[in-house]
């Protein structure tokens, strides 16, 4: 029974010292409260500390929107192509409110039939005419707030290009 009583205190966080009143602590003024050493402050220091918070200078706040839209975009698959249709996903590295985008534009010769927001991504529908000629694409993101990104050479149209997995029927831009 004597050993469980003692296990009781540990099972609480608590542990009990009997220093059998070898320690007499008279003397409070050595403890360590955790406050500033007594230091003689200079004059100065004491105006200083009485200035009026009025004075003080308040920093303005930035007027830029809640949201900063500006990132490294990224498509996969970055290339198709001439006569495809496929789903691109479009990525950033920041984190961007994927449901605030108003509009894609490509300035280019594809079209971008179908906008899907996800929580992280956005999946663009994209077909390319059979006549398109190899080259780069930009994109202008629109978003609800106002804001536009700019991707330079954010798709490429390239003879090439394998789309294996992310190719789905003409009929989804119809």
């Amino acid at each position: 029974m004597r050993k469980l009583l003692l296990f009781i205190p540990l099972s609480y966080g608590c542990i009990i010292v009997d220093d059998n009143n070898e320690k007499y602590y008279d003397d409070w003024e050595s403890w360590d409260t955790g406050d500033k050493p007594d230091v003689e402050e200079s004059p100065e220091a004491e105006e200083e500390e009485m200035e009026d918070p009025e004075d003080e200078e308040i920093p303005q706040e930035d007027e830029t929107p809640l949201e900063d839209h500006n990132g490294s975009f990224t498509l996969t698959p970055f290339a198709g192509p001439p006569g495809s249709t496929f789903i691109t996903a479009l990525r950033s590295a920041h984190e961007i409110d994927w449901y605030s985008i108003e509009a894609i534009t490509a300035y280019g010769d594809i079209e971008i039939c179908h906008l899907q927001p996800l929580y992280d991504e956005a999946l663009l529908t994209i077909t390319i005419p059979e006549d398109a000629q190899e080259a780069p694409i930009d994109f202008l993101v629109q978003y609800t707030d106002g804001d536009v990104d700019l991707i330079e050479d954010a798709f490429y149209i390239d003879n090439e290009a394998d789309l294996s997995s992310a190719v789905v029927s003409p009929e989804a831009c119809e």
